[in-house]
């Protein structure tokens, strides 16, 4: 028996078994242009960005801003006269730099989460990975002298990401904050437990009416007989 779909032709054999498909992968890679191969891969790192929780988003945020400003300290000692050569140069420079402290400002401040040791590790090891690669010249042929240069940036760079991410895996909650979590959860076992007596009492089901009291939303739990 022949089964045509929309994309390919299924051939079955007696009992049911598939014998071939005619048809091509519906998701075959196609080849991509220059442009796209650039712009392709920033697209998918924009979305996976943007699917992170709100904490592991803003660490990423922070690793970044630290990787962009260590890279313009590394510019700015090395190379001055390639950042002072030229109001365009210079104004890229200020640019990237900025952007990199609001990036760590934001990151570092929103960063509140537990302390995750596996994230410090993995930390650890990327410091020691990018600083074995410096110590041992893993650069390009020294006739590639551009390439080398930004490639010991992207080295720092991602040394001192690494070493952001170790601090706020380590971290943990501040004070205040952990107490305002804290707090919270107190809140909230406590309205439980008033929902739960007032339900034993009555006999009834909590049942939650919105309500307005001084000025603010609240929900107060009421116990309804059944």
């Amino acid at each position: 028996m022949t089964v045509q779909t929309r994309d390919a032709t299924l051939k079955f054999g007696p009992k049911g078994s598939l014998l071939y498909d005619l048809g091509e992968p519906p998701h075959m890679s196609q080849p991509q242009g220059p442009i796209s191969a650039i712009v392709t891969p920033i697209a998918e790192a924009i979305q996976q960005h943007n699917a992170l929780p709100p904490d592991q988003k803003n660490r990423a945020r922070a690793a970044g801003g630290a990787g962009l400003i260590a890279f313009c300290l590394y510019v700015l000692v090395t190379a001055p006269r390639l950042v002072f050569g030229a109001w365009i140069a210079c104004a890229i420079w200020a640019a990237l730099l900025g952007f990199g402290g609001l990036w760590l400002f934001v990151g570092v401040r929103a960063s509140i989460g537990p302390r995750d040791i596996m994230a410090a590790f993995w930390s650890a090891a990327g410091i020691l990975f990018f600083l074995v690669l410096m110590s041992i010249g893993a650069y390009l042929p020294n006739d590639w002298v551009v390439a080398n240069f930004l490639l010991k940036g992207v080295y720092i760079g991602f040394v001192a990401s690494c070493a952001m991410r170790l601090y706020l895996a380590v971290r943990g909650m501040p004070g205040d904050s952990l107490e305002q979590v804290r707090t919270q959860q107190a809140h909230g076992r406590a309205r439980e437990a008033t929902e739960a007596e007032a339900a034993a009492r009555l006999g009834g089901e909590p049942v939650r009416i919105p309500t307005m009291s001084l000025g603010d939303s609240e929900i107060m739990s009421l116990a309804v007989p059944t």
